[in-house]
């Protein structure tokens, strides 16, 4: 099973996830904005047998990751982020 190390950010406009693969030390990113809508490329990303390493991700990210996949056909995905 693979293993990335990760962290998301957000801002009341933007939401970025990012993953390190650990075989290429390269960052893969994906990106929630009114400009860029990468939510469905996160999604299949996820869904694959990978484990996520995160510091403090418990209480943040990981809800965050859980909230994006049970929402993300929500139209205003990106105001409910910020406000959870």
């Amino acid at each position: 099973m693979k293993k990335y190390p990760f962290d998301l950010e957000m801002f009341p406009n933007f939401f970025s996830a990012t993953f390190l693969n650990l075989e290429t030390l390269k960052p893969i990113t994906f990106i929630i904005h009114e400009s860029k809508n990468q939510v469905h490329d996160l999604l299949r990303f996820l869904d694959r047998e990978i484990e996520l390493i995160g510091f403090n991700s418990i209480h943040y990210d990981c809800p965050m990751l859980y909230y994006i996949q049970t929402h993300s056909e929500s139209k205003t995905l990106l105001d409910e982020l910020y406000s959870v």
